[in-house]
């Protein structure tokens, strides 16, 4: 798991190099999907999974944006945000989302 944490850090760290929106929106949503969970606090990674909706829209990504904003949502439950706030988050994102099934 240290290995893998590793790994994402540096990652991570080369992504401002290529000044790619998608490569950041894609970068944090893997990492923090599917790493960074194993070693962080869940609600540690909620604001780089949105960031991933919000930079993967703006850049045409909307697969990784999608992917990132829905595991907002499950980590904001795993996390002990209440229920209302994860219900008000889900009425905003979901038309969204919807929207690019399209």
């Amino acid at each position: 798991i240290k290995g893998g944490d590793r790994f994402c850090d540096q990652a991570l760290s080369l992504v401002p190099r290529f000044d790619s929106k998608a490569d950041l929106s894609r970068s944090y949503m893997i990492s923090y999907m599917m790493v960074k969970p194993w070693t962080t606090p869940f609600k540690s990674c909620l604001k780089h999974l949105r960031e991933s909706y919000k930079v993967g829209i703006e850049c045409g990504d909307t697969e990784s944006g999608c992917w990132g904003i829905s595991s907002y949502v499950f980590m904001s439950i795993l996390s002990g945000t209440s229920l209302d706030c994860v219900l008000a988050d889900i009425e905003n994102y979901y038309p969204q989302v919807q929207d690019f099934k399209r």
